[in-house]
């Protein structure tokens, strides 16, 4: 099994920006946090993967596949509380509650999103203590990650590969006896 991910921690906003609705300067990102991931070559190739299936893509292919992707597929939404809990259940609002006040205590801007959208808890990440993170990690995390990563690999949509990208990292900063990375 491969070393944890030196420093990996300051490395998920780069991230989770990648979840973001894609805006100006978005292949620079892609490039940035391809190059922060260049010493672990199965995060880079996914984040690779990602790059070249939509080099091409003009800015507004890039919003329409993000707006199918991720704002009209029930099954792909990036709110993980959904996938722990579904749409209308008590535990999504105390998971809400809970992360919206850590993010206030903590003075953190999350802007218009619910608290429980994955980059705005990826962005916040670095900010979470250890325990904190792991916890993230073990029990909020990896299988929403993981259920979008196989619905998105299913359907062939680039975006799969960031979420491989954040799927692997996550497994090899808090491994779980069946993950490997």
């Amino acid at each position: 099994m491969p070393q944890q991910l030196e420093q990996s921690i300051e490395y998920y906003p780069l991230l989770g920006v990648l979840l973001e609705y894609p805006g100006t300067g978005f292949a620079g990102q892609v490039a940035d946090a391809m190059d922060h991931f260049v010493a672990h070559p199965d995060i880079a190739a996914a984040l690779r993967g990602f790059q070249s299936a939509t080099r091409r893509a003009e800015a507004a292919e890039l919003e329409e596949l993000y707006t199918r992707t991720f704002l009209v597929t029930a099954l792909c939404t990036l709110y993980v509380s959904v996938h722990l809990f579904g749409a209308e259940n008590r535990k999504r609002g105390m998971l809400m509650t809970g992360l919206a006040e850590t993010y206030d205590r903590a003075g953190f801007d999350r802007g218009s999103e619910l608290p429980d959208f994955l980059p705005t808890i990826l962005r916040f990440f670095p900010l979470f203590t250890g325990e904190e993170r792991g916890e993230m990690a073990h029990y909020c995390l990896l299988g929403p990650v993981k259920a979008v990563e196989d619905s998105l690999a299913r359907a062939d949509n680039p975006y799969r590969h960031v979420l491989r990208a954040i799927h692997l990292a996550l497994s090899c900063d808090f491994p779980e006896e069946d993950l490997s990375c």
